[in-house]
């Protein structure tokens, strides 16, 4: 549409409401002004003017902006009525003013942040006029529109923070007019504002907190049934999926969405929406290697009669990215060029029209690196790099994304031609291009406040660390590859872990930083009832409320803080940078640590001992590691497979270990990377397996070296350098073993009754299936040997302390804890992981330690045992490692964590723990405690065979040994006693020779 034909319709619109309304008594000189400048606008914009059109339409909406909020008495229209006729009109108003901003690329020399400021103003002064016109009629809601749109205002300029703030004043103020409104009114509205929420965190890459609110708003809209919403919440929901990549879901909402299109055939905007989805589907099945079904689907958007230019450049554009991935590279470049020239030729001022375009070079970029072009390939760079502004309505954050990738891109290009050429230079631009490319990434990661926005970061950038780490070895500079792995790894742990520190040292009172933490909590436990609330719950909207009410304060104190202690949060903030030399020096004797880079093809192993660094590089076989885990995390797994498992376990060793085994230390610090955080590295084989050999008798690799593991090697050392030095003042070992028996059906309502056989898990529905959780005999004799072996505190079936609130309150006081309970890895959400405890009465969901739970707490334990199935089980985030328990009680501050890779067999558990425990009494490190007890249990022959029964638990974080010797000890009561013994012996003595003196 051109410009003048968008302000004649603008214009025209509010020239044509100013004159709608049925009482005119207030038409005041302000208002009768714009009315002017409103005709001007639109005679110019018929003669093309379009810089005098826009700057009559501006004026025009400035008068509105300062339209008299006076009372007006009439004759003809009571005071309440003009009150709302004038809200509506500079409701209106400030309509207008969001899409001139919302076109801001039409209008180059518009001050768009001034008519932001404006639209803020003139909203607030909406409101307080509908605020004032007494009560709401029936079926209006215009009021919490002011909200919705306000949010819109600040999303638009970056301010996502104060959007989400906006949206949920808005719920709030829908909870006030509960019952004063019709029901599916409120309902629409609420979805409204929970869409705006998804859409506002999808802005900021937080994907899953963004589905998490656009499911919600999918059943407001079902209650208000309204069809059309609920078609542009698929539309948002296909987005979503289509950009953190789970294009089978992609797929399937986009299929939902389809099936509106009958009922809004002819509307345009819903056409729209069926081109994005038609392109995200192309994508989706293009990436699960469905070309056929990708070019149907693209070539739907083309044929589409609302289709512009755009739309065909893209569509035509995704073409050409499929033949470059079926290796048809002529088609692709052909097609690629088309896009490139459609695009062109449309107007550059308009943001998406340059990003398209940018988008299209890199895309022949890319076609020109796989013909290894690469001066064409360079040059093609170099356009979609300068495209790339930040400019108008679009997201710089997201610019700078895509600059850093383009500068990867280049830099790959640059490498390759060296390669080809031997010329330094292109190597050191190459060198050049992905340091500032990592550097942007860098800078993102402060600016992303979500961790799913930084873990969808991590994974994007994987590429770019790889290729800088490929240049830093071609310059034999070891040290600087080893710390690129290293910027890549655990950047989200680490920072929750410095945030600690921090609030240690913050000069903040204590109550400052408990009232953050128990507003997160409280958040989260929110959060946690919502997602299992059906939204007809009659408590729904009060808690919706409630969450608003509590997300707002804790808005208002976190900048309280950050405004009375600055340092506290650049410390907060700060991304320490591994020195090799220090890693050296920190590193005990005999101790190797061996960090792998999970890289598009290849495994990159860089192994670092008190002598110096050394780099491997080997090929990488993903589904080698995915079937050596099946087999030894399942019973009968060596039974059934015994030959592949001795055929891989070989493999593994030779592709993975065998390049630096020479090297080895006897202990080996283990920091894996990508599938290898599921890989039992102690059972891979130093040799290839005899035939006849026993599984007693494999040459696993547990038998020669101890490992432990970590998630990066920046970590490994901020627990050296964080040791708790009051750790002694603290109490020895706390054992939790908790029964999980049904409770007296005479205690339950008649909700309750009906999960009673499986009472920590019935508010989840797509667990109800899940096994009843036994009793667990065995881990109540393996927690009575413990007492036995390391005079622990027993918190057993008998006792009522056995609960989440128990240990909450005490586990901060213990130096161990060892938790022989139940656990379970969410598959769905993994924020939803949780360790079981002893249920009580109603309070179910109170009596489930969550992984989103520990992400708030601060457990200062030396070492924590979680002598429970899937601990180590998680989704895997490229970077982080894998989100599970352990994950989480490492966030909570423990130094020193055992963890479970897999289910786990209890009587073999209840054996193995016990042996532990007695090697780490025997002054054993925790890594070599742990191989000894395995090797004991491996010993036993027939009756544990499989590495399912001994294999799954792991060391991670600090390995050094333990003394349960604590002042809180029986031995070190005695020691303290005798030392009070002694020191009133000393002190009558020199009070005796003090009288004595006197007397002479």
């Amino acid at each position: 549409m051109k410009i003048a034909t968008q302000l004649l319709l603008l214009g025209g619109l509010l020239f044509n409401f100013a004159f709608s309304q049925n009482c005119e008594a207030d038409l005041d000189e302000k208002f009768q002004l714009a009315l002017s400048h409103l005709n001007t606008a639109t005679q110019a914009s018929s003669k093309s003017d379009s810089e005098s059109a826009i700057d009559s339409l501006l004026t025009a909406l400035n008068h509105l902006a300062t339209y008299s909020l006076q009372s007006i008495e009439d004759e003809n229209c009571d005071k309440n009525k003009l009150q709302k006729l004038k809200a509506d009109r500079i409701y209106n108003a400030a309509m207008y003013m969001i899409y001139v901003l919302q076109q801001a690329d039409n209008f180059p020399n518009l001050n768009s942040k001034q008519i932001y400021l404006g639209a803020l103003k003139v909203l607030g002064n909406a409101r307080e006029l509908y605020q004032s016109s007494g009560e709401l009629a029936e079926g209006h809601h215009t009021i919490f529109r002011t909200y919705t749109n306000e949010g819109k205002l600040h999303s638009l300029f970056f301010d996502y923070d104060l959007a989400e703030e906006s949206f949920n004043k808005g719920i709030l103020e829908a909870e006030k007019y509960k019952g004063k409104l019709a029901d599916k009114d409120r309902q629409a509205f609420l979805g409204d504002l929970l869409r705006e929420i998804g859409q506002n965190e999808s802005k900021k890459g937080a994907y899953h907190e963004a589905l998490n609110y656009l499911f919600q708003a999918l059943q407001h809209y079902e209650l208000a049934e309204d069809n059309f919403y609920k078609a542009a919440c698929l539309y948002r929901i296909c987005f979503n999926y289509s950009e953190s990549e789970n294009f089978e879901e992609c797929i399937a909402y986009g299929d939902k969405f389809k099936i509106f299109l009958p009922e809004f055939e002819n509307d345009p905007n819903f056409q729209v929406w069926m081109m994005d989805v038609n392109l995200w589907l192309g994508e989706a099945y293009e990436k699960l290697g469905r070309s056929a079904k990708a070019f149907e689907e693209l070539d739907k958007v083309i044929a589409n009669k609302f289709a512009d230019e755009r739309f065909k450049g893209y569509a035509i554009g995704e073409k050409g990215t499929i033949w470059l991935h079926l290796g048809e590279f002529q088609k692709a470049e052909e097609a690629l060029r088309n896009s490139i020239q459609i695009f062109s030729s449309t107007n550059l001022n308009i943001y998406k029209s340059r990003i398209a375009l940018s988008t299209m070079y890199k895309y022949l970029g890319e076609c020109q690196d796989a013909k290894k072009e690469w001066e064409k390939a360079i040059l093609a760079y170099d356009s979609a790099q300068v495209l790339i502004q930040p400019h108008g309505p679009a997201s710089p954050i997201w610019d700078e994304y895509h600059v850093s990738e383009i500068l990867g891109k280049k830099a790959y290009a640059f490498f390759n031609k060296y390669k080809e050429d031997n010329d330094s230079g292109d190597l050191n631009m190459a060198d050049s291009l992905y340091a500032k490319a990592m550097k942007l990434i860098d800078g993102l990661r402060s600016k992303f406040k979500e961790d799913n926005s930084k873990l969808f970061l991590s994974k994007k950038g994987q590429i770019i660390y790889e290729g800088a780490i490929n240049v830093a070895l071609a310059k034999n500079d070891f040290s600087r590859a080893f710390q690129i792995a290293e910027n890549a790894k655990a950047n989200l742990l680490y920072a929750t872990l410095q945030d600690r520190v921090a609030r240690e040292m913050s000069s903040l009172a204590p109550e400052f930083l408990n009232l953050e933490y128990n507003l997160k909590r409280q958040l989260a436990l929110l959060d946690l009832k919502l997602r299992d609330m059906d939204s007809n719950d009659g408590r729904y909207t009060a808690m919706i409320a409630e969450r608003a009410e509590t997300k707002a304060r804790l808005n208002e104190l976190i900048a309280e803080i950050e405004a009375k202690d600055p340092a506290y949060f650049s410390m907060k903030y700060e991304n320490k940078r591994i020195n090799v030399m220090e890693l050296q020096a920190a590193l005990p004797q005999q101790t190797s640590l061996a960090e792998y880079f999970a890289g598009e093809d290849s495994w990159y192993v860089f192994l670092v001992d008190k002598e110096g660094i050394e780099v491997f590089k080997n090929p990488r076989n993903p589904q080698a590691v995915v079937e050596f885990f099946q087999i030894c995390s399942k019973p009968n797994g060596l039974k059934v497979n015994r030959e592949k498992f001795e055929s891989l376990a070989f493999q593994l060793y030779q592709d993975l270990i065998l390049p630096y085994q020479k090297e080895l230390d006897k202990e080996v610090i283990i920091i894996p990377d990508g599938e290898l955080n599921y890989l039992p590295f102690d059972v891979l084989f130093t040799e290839k397996a005899k035939s006849g050999d026993l599984p007693s008798t494999y040459p696993y690799w547990l038998r020669e070296n101890a490992i432990s593991y970590d998630f990066s090697a920046k970590l490994w050392m901020w627990k050296q350098e964080n040791k708790s030095h009051s750790s002694w003042l603290r109490k020895n070992l706390l054992v939790f073993a908790p029964n999980f028996e049904a409770l007296n059906p005479d205690q339950l309502n008649s909700e309750e009754q009906i999960a009673m056989k499986n009472p920590l898990i019935f508010q989840r529905p797509e667990l109800r299936e899940m096994p009843v959780l036994d009793n667990m005999s065995s881990s109540q004799e393996e927690a009575q040997r413990l007492k036995e072996i390391a005079g622990s505190r027993l918190w057993g079936p008998s006792s009522d302390k056995a609960i989440l609130g128990s240990f909450l309150r005490n586990a901060p006081d213990y130096r161990f804890l060892h938790l022989a309970t139940h656990a379970k890895f969410d598959s769905v959400n993994h924020k939803y992981s949780f360790l079981a405890f002893r249920p009580v009465d109603n309070g179910i969901d109170d009596e489930r330690l969550y992984l989103d739970d520990l992400y708030r707490i601060h457990l200062p334990a030396e070492m924590v045992v979680l002598s429970a199935c899937e601990t180590q089980l998680g989704e895997y985030f490229p970077g982080e490692g894998n989100a599970s328990l352990a994950h989480g009680f490492a966030q909570a501050g423990v130094k020193s964590i055992i963890a479970t890779r897999w289910s786990i067999n209890s009587e073999a558990k209840a054996q193995q723990m016990a042996l532990f425990y007695e090697f780490l009494k025997k002054g054993y490190s925790k890594s070599e405690a742990l191989r000894l007890s395995k090797i004991e249990i491996l010993s036993q022959g027939s009756k544990y065979p499989s590495p399912y029964y001994w294999a799954a638990p792991i060391v991670m974080g600090n390995t050094e040994s333990v003394s349960f010797l604590t002042i809180w000890s029986a031995y070190g009561r005695a020691s303290l006693a005798l030392l009070g013994v002694l020191f009133l012996i000393l002190s009558l003595i020199l009070f005796r020779r003090s009288k004595a003196g006197k007397r002479l």
